[in-house]
């Protein structure tokens, strides 16, 4: 019975939540121009490729609060299909020592509030992410984003997490790539 509540609440909260889709021309730049610095530092079109699906995952989440399929198979079509040979289980420690601070923290909201911080469709990018990173530093750019999340939601009410390690996984890359 309390199940059937729940859908009836949930529905009722759907019909009169505010569906407008915002555009930002700032935002845009912000989440869709790094592909090219990527492409111009490190010549590799599959992870300037992976940076722009990246940056339109952003911009449509930070926009419209929504990712739409379509780009969450993309990116892990380009990641997958880009990964060097004999990098498997590299790329495979990455995506676990990737997982390991968002899952503890989705796990323990989820005991203590009965819900997640984390939306399911962001769980699907991180394995794109993860193998595209060392294993020593898959933690530290995961802890950092969810730092920096952290801290943006003290500030801006509802903030992506996917535009948070957007900007955390380009800033990576850049540091990796410019030294």
């Amino acid at each position: 019975m309390s199940v059937k509540l729940n859908v009836i609440s949930d529905s009722k909260r759907l019909e009169d939540e505010n569906r407008a889709v915002g555009k930002s021309f700032i935002s845009a730049i912000f989440c869709l121009l790094p592909s090219i610095l990527i492409f111009y530092l490190s010549n590799n079109i599959c992870l300037s490729g992976l940076i722009f699906l990246l940056g339109c995952i952003a911009y449509t989440d930070l926009m419209a609060r929504w990712i739409p399929d379509c780009l969450i198979y993309s990116c892990l079509l380009v990641s997958l299909f880009s990964l060097p040979e004999h990098r498997e289980g590299e790329a495979i420690l990455s995506i676990i020592l990737f997982l390991l601070p968002a899952g503890v923290l989705q796990i323990a909201l989820f005991i203590k509030q009965g819900v997640g911080c984390i939306a399911s469709g962001d769980f699907y990018i991180f394995p794109a992410i993860a193998v595209w990173l060392a294993p020593e530093s898959s933690a530290p750019v995961m802890l950092t984003a969810l730092g920096l999340a952290l801290v943006l939601s003290r500030i801006v009410k509802e903030v992506p997490f996917i535009t948070c390690l957007f900007s955390v996984f380009v800033g990576y890359q850049i540091c990796v790539l410019s030294f």
